[in-house]
């Protein structure tokens, strides 16, 4: 059914959404095709800017970029109607998807890095090169759409939103004049990290705050990409280190430069493509894995391993970081995973200990955690390996009170005979009070109890221990107060509850069984005694 109309336009379905306005799948009703329609709103201000821009893109036409066919005004209302798509955009593809091959993200890229390269020799910057306005057409060509109007469109880096901070050059956070077509670059190996990690390079506290994305920018180290994906072809990780160049002086200089390392890469792992000569590719720094390896930094800890450590509690371990035969050193933490802290974060010193703290409650699921710390030390980056298992948090008093307390109370009902004066010692009853409650105690150990929970049962268990030597001293003395009625019935109750400690101690995972057989063994006690 279709949407309406407006001039000589058959609106059938909506393509997407933007700040901008509405992208509209069309029918040119007099040239008889389908067309993909922007229709937006623009202040008047911006509506010569507009129309010239547009005039420019008119002859901005490459196989890999999005043909603007024509800009009308109806209704008041500016549109822009551009060649029709069939496929997705990458954003898309990749959510779907996940990371991408090394053969298809390079394609990708490799296509991008041509269409901006025949963009800024015609003197016009994308500004907002990110894998939303990167569309893959059935047959797999990549076409970047939005051309030249991110900025006036509303819909580029300086209008914001997380989506597209994440593909910001740390330039474009300053003065507009800053930024030029080296932006568009460091956009385009943000998106090729992503495709060939599935993760993007750089990760914001506060994903819609512009600050923290510029901090993120500007002061963090990604992770290698060969730390994540160790089987990634030999060169790919020098490429996005030079594209992810902080200071645009240090990236490369031309998206064409760029595209043909890309080439040469992409060359070596598929034989079906011709193999590129790559004058750039020989001048690339050394990979950040090289630098990683610098023999001049030493830590007292080649793996950061936590153990096990459950959510809402701490574990620390200190890393000592030394830099012999240096004078003092500048160091900052780059990068570390959500879960640890590290203090200081920044230092200057030739030698200095980082007290590294787990955080459990930084989990929201238990299992087996392994990520990277990063620390930067005189512009140098080294990655150490970290670990962690988190457990499920340690059971709450108020959870198992319902029947931890019952049991506590029937570990003492041997001492009831002897205060209810029913011929009971006093003695007899502080032993066999003393065992129950150190079956109790193991009940607390296998089902991780808190500390409390742990230590009264463990209190009375020593009470216990103490009646026996206290007893076995008298008897030896000759002044025991035990008839030999008492000697046989603690002797015989003591022996049956030792060795059900010893078979609960080989079996203390069935805690709960366990559990419910202390209640019938100490009101079995209880009857005994008060016979």
């Amino acid at each position: 059914m279709a949407l309406g109309k407006i001039g000589k336009y058959e609106k059938l379905d909506v393509l997407g959404h933007g700040v901008s306005g509405i992208v509209y799948l069309a029918w040119d009703t007099l040239l008889g095709k389908h067309v993909a329609l922007k229709e937006i709103s623009l202040q008047a201000a911006d509506e010569a800017r507009f129309i010239e821009e547009a005039r420019v893109l008119d002859r901005l036409r490459h196989p890999n970029i999005v043909q603007v066919n024509s800009v009308d005004k109806i209704n008041g209302h500016f549109v822009i109607d551009m060649e029709y798509v069939k496929g997705t955009n990458l954003h898309e593809y990749m959510r779907r998807r996940g990371k991408l091959s090394p053969k298809e993200a390079l394609s990708i890229a490799i296509e991008v890095c041509d269409a901006l390269d025949f963009a800024h020799k015609n003197h016009i910057v994308h500004r907002d090169v990110k894998p939303a306005n990167i569309l893959l057409s059935e047959n797999g060509k990549a076409k970047i759409v939005d051309f030249g109007l991110a900025e006036i469109l509303g819909s580029g880096s300086y209008a914001g939103g997380a989506g597209t901070y994440a593909y910001m050059a740390p330039e474009d956070f300053e003065e507009k004049e800053h930024s030029d077509h080296r932006s568009d670059i460091w956009s385009v190996g943000v998106a090729l990290y992503e495709m060939l990690t599935g993760q993007r390079p750089f990760q914001a506290a506060k994903p819609k705050d512009p600050f923290s994305w510029k901090r993120a920018v500007e002061e963090d180290t990604p992770i290698p990409i060969t730390e994540l994906e160790p089987s990634l072809p030999g060169g790919l990780e020098q490429v996005i280190c030079k594209a992810l160049a902080k200071d645009k002086y240090d990236r490369y200089q031309s998206a064409a430069e760029l595209r043909d390392d890309l080439k040469f890469i992409l060359g070596r792992i598929d034989k079906s493509v011709p193999q590129a000569d790559s004058k750039h590719f020989e001048n690339l720094p050394a990979s950040n894995k090289e630098e990683f390896k610098n023999p001049e930094i030493e830590l007292s800890l080649d793996e950061l391993n936590f153990g096990k450590v459950r959510q809402g509690e701490t574990k620390s371990l200190k890393l000592r970081v030394r830099a012999p035969g240096r004078g003092k050193t500048k160091g900052r933490v780059a990068s570390q995973p959500g879960w640890l802290s590290v203090s200081p974060r920044v230092f200057n010193s030739r030698k200095q200990s980082l007290f590294l703290v787990a955080e459990g409650g930084n989990v929201w699921r238990p299992g087996i955690y392994e990520d990277h710390l990063t620390l930067e030390i005189d512009g140098q980056a080294i990655t150490i390996p970290a670990v962690v298992e988190i457990l499920p948090a340690r059971r709450q008093f108020e959870e198992v009170f319902w029947w931890y307390v019952p049991l506590l109370v029937m570990c003492m009902l041997p001492l009831l005979p002897a205060v209810m004066g029913k011929g009971g010692v006093i003695g007899v009853g502080l032993i066999i009070a003393g065992l129950l409650a150190a079956m109790l105690f193991i009940i607390s150990m296998a089902a991780d109890l808190g500390i409390l929970e742990r230590f009264v049962p463990g209190v009375i268990a020593g009470v216990g221990l103490g009646a026996i030597i206290g007893i076995v001293k008298s008897f030896a003395e000759g002044n025991s107060a035990l008839g030999a009625g008492q000697i046989i019935i603690t002797l015989a109750i003591g022996t049956v509850l030792c060795l059900l400690i010893v078979a609960q101690l080989l079996t203390a995972s069935r805690w709960r069984l366990w559990a419910i057989a202390l209640l019938f063994i100490s009101l079995a006690s209880f009857a005994i005694l008060l016979r």
